[in-house]
């Protein structure tokens, strides 16, 4: 157990099972209970590894501020896809959800405010450009897109690369 590696029990503090959660909901002080025992452990072990806390990990924080929506279930969090059974990957353009990007920021300042000296603070965890595009698109469709149009696929992933590293 590592700070950042929020119990998956902790996502259910804003939403329920199959529910899609809002940027809103991610309010840090929420987390701070799960995320201060899981430090307070850390001061028992022997160990060498820089364990940081961070926004809570389970939550694809790129796709969402890509547009995807991002649902609850039983088992995991995830990105719902934006093109996968329909449009034109010719003409689709994702969009910024700032708020999502609000959001994030907002879990780091918290946390550093909250842990900081006493433990460092990581960005969130964002997943890279292919992961994202398997959202974006669906993972069959982007087997299928990669396939018969790779100049579509490669400019979406130079989008979302320079959006990984924005």
């Amino acid at each position: 157990v590592y700070p950042g590696s929020y119990l998956s029990e902790d996502i259910y503090l804003v939403a329920k099972e199959d529910e899609l959660i809002q940027p809103g909901q991610l309010e840090p002080e929420r987390f701070f209970a799960s995320l201060s025992h899981q430090i307070s452990q850390l001061d028992d072990l022997d160990q060498d590894l820089i364990c940081p806390a961070q926004p809570i990990s389970n939550v694809p924080w790129l796709e969402a501020m890509f547009g995807c929506p991002v649902r609850v279930s039983s088992q995991a969090v995830w990105a719902e896809t934006l093109l996968e059974n329909g449009g034109s990957i010719e003409t689709f353009q994702p969009g910024w959800d700032d708020a999502w990007e609000a959001a994030a920021l907002n879990m780091v300042r918290s946390l550093v405010k909250q842990f900081s000296p006493r433990a460092p603070v990581a960005g969130p965890f964002l997943r890279g450009p292919g992961d994202v595009l398997a959202a974006l698109l669906g993972a069959y469709r982007l087997s299928y897109e990669l396939v018969y149009h790779p100049a579509q696929v490669q400019r979406l992933a130079e989008l979302c690369a320079r959006r990984w590293v924005e």
